[in-house]
């Protein structure tokens, strides 16, 4: 029973820190990264300056 309670616990816990702010706004961040430069699956293709203007695209939902 007490095995139980502690994985609940760190479940939740897990749960409350995904809720601040800054870990929403970075999620947010990365989602818009994500969509905005060209992928195949998990593998991104992207110069650097094609990162710099997807992340000048994307500045604005940080301030979201």
């Amino acid at each position: 029973m007490r095995v139980i309670f502690a994985i609940a616990l760190i479940a939740l816990t897990g749960c409350v820190t995904d809720r601040t702010p800054e870990a929403q706004a970075t999620r947010r961040f990365n989602d818009c990264m994500d969509s905005t430069l060209a992928s195949f699956g998990p593998i991104s293709f992207a110069t650097q300056d094609a990162r710099l203007k997807a992340a000048e695209i994307c500045r604005d939902v940080m301030k979201q």
